[in-house]
């Protein structure tokens, strides 16, 4: 008998005028109970293997969440020095900038000089070229004089 008929028969149809039984009722009413269990069941089953597959989950995450923290903590232990040898080079970077500019201070006037040194050097150098042709045109003209004569 299926569902319907039994629902049907359990409350007594317009065409069927006869009164199920007290026992058929029950039984049709455990029936009733049974599967709304099973189906509430499946559907608890599947909420219990979610919450199971999360739990699992959490579990690995925390397992996870330890080792990096132990990670964390050995790689904090390396950065000490690391970063002490930073500190040591930014230092270091400082003075030897602070030195440049006291240097560039010291050389500045230094290079002015220089340049006008360099300039009258060569000043000195074509003049003392020029004179020095004049010299060997004035020696070359006397030679031809002399053999002339």
């Amino acid at each position: 008998m299926s569902r319907g008929c039994l629902d049907q028969a359990s409350r007594g149809s317009p065409g069927n005028r006869q009164m199920a039984s007290p026992g058929e009722t029950r039984i049709h009413r455990a029936i009733e109970q049974q599967r709304r269990n099973a189906q509430a069941g499946s559907n608890l089953n599947g909420i219990n293997a979610i919450l199971l597959n999360n739990e699992r989950r959490i579990l690995q995450l925390k397992q996870d969440i330890k080792i990096d923290d132990r990670e964390i903590a050995e790689l904090e232990d390396r950065l000490i020095p690391l970063r002490k040898k930073r500190e040591d080079i930014e230092k270091e970077i400082s003075r030897l900038l602070e030195h440049a500019e006291k240097y560039g201070k010291k050389i500045e006037p230094l290079n002015e000089k220089y340049a006008d040194i360099h300039q009258d050097m060569r000043k000195s150098y074509l003049n003392a070229k020029k004179k020095c042709t004049i010299g060997m045109k004035t020696v070359t003209t006397r030679f031809q004089k002399a053999n002339r004569m």
